[in-house]
Order: C-alpha cells, then sequence, then structure tokens
C-alpha cells in the first residue's frame, strides 16, 4: 500500500543544475560490492532501489524504498538525481527530485517498440517488475507513490490503443488510477 506523501526537497543553492546521468549511472552510495555501502542503506531501512531513465537509457533518477518502521509497513520515497554546479562544473548525485515532469518507469521498453498497442500501468516499481517477468505487455509506473501519479510525463503512451490500470487494492490505488485515467484521456 502506497501511503507516502510528496516531500519537500532540502534547498540548495541556485547554482545547482538538473543533468541526467550515463548509461546505468548511479551513486557510489548504491554500489554494493563494497558491503559497507549495504550496511549503511540497511542501517536506514534501505528496502530496494529502482532506475528511471530516458528512451536512451541514460538515468534520469534513482528511487530509493525505505521502511520506516520495524513491520515494514511504512515506507519513504527518496529520489535521487544528478546535479552539476554551474560555478565550477562539480557533478554529484544528490538525495533531490529530478524536476517535473518526471520521465515513467521502464520507459526504454515502451518506446523501443515502432508501435506499442497495449501497455499495463501498475502501482508501484515492484508490480511492474513482478509483471515485466511475464513478458505480456509492455509495462510502466510512476515514482513515488499515489500522490505523485501525475509529476510524470506520460506523453510517450499518447498514441497507445489501449491502456490497462492495475492499482493496488486499496482507496488510494483507486484514487490514482482514476485521476491518471482522466489525465491520460484529456491527452
Amino acid at each position: 500500500m502506497s501511503t507516502t506523501k510528496d516531500y519537500k526537497d532540502k534547498k540548495k543553492s541556485e547554482n545547482w543544475k538538473y543533468v541526467k546521468g550515463g548509461k546505468n549511472e548511479e551513486p557510489a552510495t548504491f554500489d554494493f560490492s563494497n558491503e559497507r555501502n549495504l550496511r549503511a542503506k540497511k542501517a536506514k531501512g534501505y528496502d530496494t532501489h529502482y532506475h528511471y531513465t530516458d528512451e536512451e537509457g541514460n538515468t534520469a533518477f534513482i528511487v530509493e524504498k525505505q521502511y520506516t518502521d520495524s513491520s515494514e509497513q511504512k515506507k519513504k520515497f527518496i529520489l535521487h538525481s544528478k546535479w552539476k554546479n554551474a560555478v565550477n562544473g562539480q557533478q554529484r548525485w544528490m538525495a533531490a527530485k529530478a524536476p517535473e515532469p518526471r520521465c515513467i518507469y521502464n520507459l526504454p521498453a515502451i518506446t523501443a517498440q515502432n508501435k506499442v498497442n497495449k501497455v499495463v500501468i501498475a502501482e508501484g516499481e515492484k508490480a511492474a517488475d513482478a509483471y515485466a517477468k511475464r513478458k505480456l505487455y509492455p509495462i510502466t509506473t510512476w515514482s513515488c507513490g499515489c500522490y505523485c501519479v501525475l509529476k510524470n510525463d506520460w506523453t510517450p503512451l499518447v498514441d497507445v490503443q489501449d491502456i490497462i490500470l492495475f492499482p493496488d487494492n486499496d482507496q488510494l490505488g483507486f484514487n490514482a488510477m482514476h485521476k491518471l485515467a482522466m489525465h491520460l484521456h484529456k491527452d
């Protein structure tokens, strides 16, 4: 159940401008070949992370999922994006939101096919990954839970004839998918 509300970024200098990462690029804190990084993440409630990429496969941002309680019922999502300092040219990954509208999940798989007739939209990356293993139809989702459903760029799906919405079995999921259906219908 996605119950996280949108969080506010910490203020950063106006000198920092968003940039995309390279292909499969991620912050050094996600390099789990160094066991120390994994222990540090687990101490903060780390569960997993998901890469969001543009059509070419460049990392747009990474969503980290953390549990905030020992029962693993409450969770939060942290966006990690790459930024460049306009003054000195330094680049670094920050726990900061990528600018809106953000790209949707699994975008290269959807845009790689010339004409996609059907796309499934699931609620959450975990559900999308589980469905993708079945290799039925292309699947996507949005980042950071139900409250952020309209903060993404859904234009890659404009020409798709059939869009199947697959929410979690809860009221927040139903509401998010209803908002998305209305948004897609307008487009």
